[in-house]
């Protein structure tokens, strides 16, 4: 998958923020990967949960409906299609809104001031992966020996190693 911009750039309001749609990604040592990017854990300063956010309301859908009302008296095709464009758009941001609201980051701050925000659906999942990165953090000599897998898309956590015993005996 790709990198994606939400809201007209990004989260932070900063030009280095990206934020990933990834089905999973994979831990092994020190390096983080996910699709092209390998990112070095000691390189990661924060990591934090956020809300995804909502889009707002679009106003112009109410503009295009008040034209369709005003424009049935002298052109009902035109009226129509108005109030049609107007209702369409209304109807599909709110399934986008609905399909969405659930959804989380995972946000990534590195030493560097770039910021990754991974998107969870599954909130106690999120939960469960930032567990397993503190864990990482708390056992930084035992990283070489990690090769852990976190599939976003099917909710798991495999690999060996203590963390991923313990993640999965909590669970």
């Amino acid at each position: 998958m790709e990198n994606k911009n939400l809201l007209n750039g990004n989260l932070f309001g900063s030009k280095k923020e990206k934020v990933i749609e990834t089905a999973g990604l994979q831990i092994q040592g020190n390096l983080l990967r996910w699709n092209d990017v390998v990112i070095q854990i000691s390189n990661i300063s924060q990591i934090s949960v956020g809300s995804y956010p909502s889009q707002p309301f679009p106003m112009w859908t109410i503009a295009a409906i008040l034209i369709g009302l005003m424009f049935m008296q002298f052109n009902v095709f035109i009226g129509l299609v108005a109030l049609l464009v107007g209702g369409g758009a209304i109807f599909l941001w709110y399934q986008e809104r609905q399909s969405k609201k659930d959804y989380k980051f995972l946000h990534l701050h590195l030493n560097s001031g770039t910021h990754f925000s991974l998107i969870f659906e599954q909130q106690q999942f999120l939960r469960k992966v930032l567990e397993v990165f503190a864990n990482i953090f708390e056992d930084v000599d035992d990283n070489v020996n990690n090769n852990i897998t976190i599939d976003i898309k099917n909710c798991t956590v495999t690999g060996n190693g203590k963390i991923v015993e313990t993640i999965n005996a909590g669970v």
